[in-house]
């Protein structure tokens, strides 16, 4: 039987994402991958995905445009 899930429940990787930004607000998506012992493709792919939901925010850093920081 195929188990339904409720509409606001997020696939597991994208949870972990979401949990590891919420305990480390303003990771970077490097930083984020090796915390998930992923890819940092993989990671980027998943930030993506949560950025189109609009359940993450990114911020470019001043001095730096190419840091990209990770909150919800």
């Amino acid at each position: 039987a195929k188990m339904n899930r409720p509409i606001h429940a997020k696939p597991g990787s994208q949870l972990w994402c979401l949990v590891t930004i919420q305990a480390q607000p303003g990771i970077r998506v490097t930083q984020l991958a090796q915390a998930l012992g992923i890819q940092q493709a993989t990671a980027s792919n998943l930030v993506d995905a949560l950025d189109r939901k609009a359940l993450i925010e990114r911020r470019r850093d001043q001095r730096d445009q190419r840091v990209v920081s990770l909150f919800l």
